[in-house]
């Protein structure tokens, strides 16, 4: 029986590593884009300027890079817009001037395919805005990751991976806590930090949907630290924790 018990409970907690893992490949994933895409675009003092593109596409997509340039000068500017797009794995630069009347705003987007990918999985854009007159320059980045799963677009390939991971998180803790109720004190010792690596991992994800890359090194960071602590907990203790 106490066999038994080990073994469903080991394969819980491995279902649920699975998920938390699944999502830490994810959003480690945009994090290396993300850095990626600032090595790969040369830097200048510019303001920030946001730049649109979608987090993941499939390999049989096009997918496009946007963004809107404005005018806040009370005369017509004609700013330099140039995108540094990887292409082939050499940086391809396009550069467009814009005629934009005074506190006009105007949308500008650029296509982008596997041609365009480098490292095998990435595609990577930075966009600069030049100064003119008064206006400042600005400057964006964007990058976004590639992949391929049977035949879906990138949408529903984002969308499987955060169910997948979150499903597999949700079904290993359910599994292993109807094997150990009612939780021991011991138990819920053991549980506590396996609820914060779910949370820090999730938290990672939401991050990365975000693109809020300063937040994935930092929750990252803490997932691994905190996974490594609970493996070797695990090893360390392999039998079941029952009091």
């Amino acid at each position: 029986m106490k066999i038994k018990i080990f073994v469903r409970s080991l394969v819980a907690i491995l279902l649920f590593l699975a998920g938390v893992f699944l999502e830490l490949a994810f959003s480690s994933s945009v994090l290396w884009g993300e850095i990626e895409t600032r090595v790969y675009t040369p830097k200048s003092d510019s303001l920030s300027l946001a730049v649109k593109c979608p987090l993941v596409l499939s390999t049989n997509e096009t997918g496009s890079i946007s963004t809107v340039i404005s005018n806040s000068l009370n005369e017509e500017a004609l700013p330099v817009v140039t995108a540094s797009i990887s292409h082939n794995n050499i940086p391809q630069e396009i550069s467009d001037t814009l005629t934009l009347a005074p506190h006009a705003s105007k949308s500008i987007q650029w296509h982008v395919d596997t041609s365009n990918l480098i490292f095998d999985r990435l595609i990577l854009a930075g966009i600069s805005q030049m100064s003119y007159s008064d206006l400042p320059g600005r400057q964006g980045y964007c990058s976004i990751l590639v992949l391929h799963f049977l035949g879906l677009n990138g949408t529903a390939i984002l969308i499987l991976l955060c169910s997948i991971s979150l499903l597999c998180i949700i079904a290993g803790g359910i599994i292993w806590l109807r094997i150990h109720a009612p939780l021991k004190e011991a138990d819920t010792a053991l549980a506590q930090p396996f609820v914060g690596l779910a949370v820090l991992a999730t938290l990672g994800v939401i991050t990365a949907l975000l693109r809020w890359w300063g937040l994935i090194i930092l929750l990252d960071g803490l997932t691994l630290i905190l996974a490594g602590v609970i493996c070797t907990e695990v090893l360390l203790n392999p039998q079941p924790r029952r009091q």
